[in-house]
């Protein structure tokens, strides 16, 4: 009985560190296939692969404004279009991304059309 105690406690401890049945199914499932776009009102932190920082607004209305350093860089009109968050500034040309699954932190990485991935954190 003495020998038994300690072997069935290390099983129970090595059963608690094996996954439930269907938690990698489920995770996969919450991982969109293909392009899609976590795009909402609100306020969101972009960090760019050159470390810069842009902070976006994107309102209600379908409107939005970059800011750097205090200042406002770029104003024009968001929207969702084949399920990437597409940006139409009022002086520029369009560009569109698709988001990646968001994080339990709220950060999720763009993969623009063109150009490097960013990171971006909803922060309001």
């Amino acid at each position: 009985m003495n020998r038994i105690l300690p072997i069935a406690t290390l099983a129970a401890l090595a059963a608690c560190n094996q996954s439930a049945p269907g938690v990698d199914k489920a995770q996969a499932a919450a991982t969109p296939a293909g392009p899609h776009s976590n795009a909402a009102p609100g306020t969101y932190t972009e960090h760019r692969a050159d470390h810069s920082m842009v902070i976006t607004h994107l309102e209600a209305d379908g409107t939005y404004t970059n800011w750097v350093a205090g200042a406002m860089t770029e104003s024009g009109k968001w929207a969702v279009e084949n399920n990437k968050t597409c940006f139409h500034p009022a002086k520029g040309e369009a560009r569109c991304g698709s988001d990646g699954p968001m994080g339990a932190d709220g950060s999720y990485t763009v993969t623009p059309d063109e150009g490097e991935p960013y990171t971006v954190t909803k922060t309001a």
